[in-house]
């Protein structure tokens, strides 16, 4: 047991690190584009490449990561590399050298939540039962890091601008990858013989239809509030500080 407790300190820092960074990317992107100049359009068309890459990125990630049991090391891989790509932020060279870098830039950070739960998932199951209890005390930490962010970087650029905002990206990139290479290198043992059952046959269960249909519109109204409430309350003249004040208020209640 204390030795579970040792292996998920580094997942609940991670955890902490990795949404710390989207507390702030997420909501303060639309504001740093509009800043740049680009239209709402171009702003929605940027806005959107991080979803383009969850078409593909988790999948692909999660299928290697099986193939492999590397889960750690390709996290390792995944992060450092999303954080050399984030460099590309400070170079201005225009809509299409931009979408690159955050497709590049999003195709990896996709790895961060679906490896680093799976192989978190095998810390906290003991005998086949999932400790759903001490997965939520992980998890805790990753909203508490959204909330501090979203909170300081909100004062931050009403007090000094949106001009910063590819160095945050940098920095707090810089804390996840540093809270990756902390995790313990466990490689999973594979099972190459163990017999799967077809995926198909499952995609037509009608519950399972139901629950993609509901995640989907789930997430299709998350998008509306992720591209354009931060814009919408810019527009109405409220304060950077107070955005994030809005944002902190739901993350709050998630941790509720």
């Amino acid at each position: 047991m204390p030795s579970v407790r040792r292996h998920l300190l580094p997942f609940s820092a991670l955890s902490a690190s990795y949404f710390a960074h989207i507390g702030f990317f997420n909501p303060y992107l639309p504001l740093w584009l509009k800043d740049r100049g680009y239209s709402l359009l171009v702003i929605s068309l940027l806005t959107a490449v991080p979803a383009v890459t969850r078409l593909v990125g988790p999948y692909a990630w999660g299928a290697l990561s099986d193939h492999t049991g590397e889960r750690v090391k390709l996290l390792r891989y995944a992060a450092t590399t999303a954080l050399i790509v984030s460099l590309g932020l400070w170079v201005e060279a225009g809509v299409a050298w931009l979408a690159a870098v955050l497709f590049l830039m999003f195709l990896h950070t996709s790895a961060m939540m679906p490896m680093s739960e799976a192989a978190m998932a095998h810390l906290v199951s003991a005998g086949g039962a999932f400790d759903a209890k001490r997965y939520g005390r992980v998890r805790l930490w990753g909203s508490l890091g959204f909330l501090v962010t979203v909170f300081t970087a909100g004062a931050w650029f009403e007090h000094y601008g949106m001009g910063h905002f590819p160095a945050w990206t940098v920095v707090s990139m810089a804390l996840v990858v540093g809270c990756v290479w902390w995790l313990p290198d466990l490689k999973e043992e594979l099972h190459p013989h163990e017999q799967r059952r077809p995926l198909l046959p499952i995609l037509r269960q009608r519950p399972v239809q139901w629950f993609f249909a509901s995640a989907f519109f789930h997430v299709l109204a998350h998008m509306g509030v992720y591209i354009y409430f931060s814009l919408h309350l810019d527009e109405l003249g409220y304060s950077k500080t107070v955005i994030g004040l809005m944002w902190g208020i739901s993350v709050v209640v998630e941790i509720v």
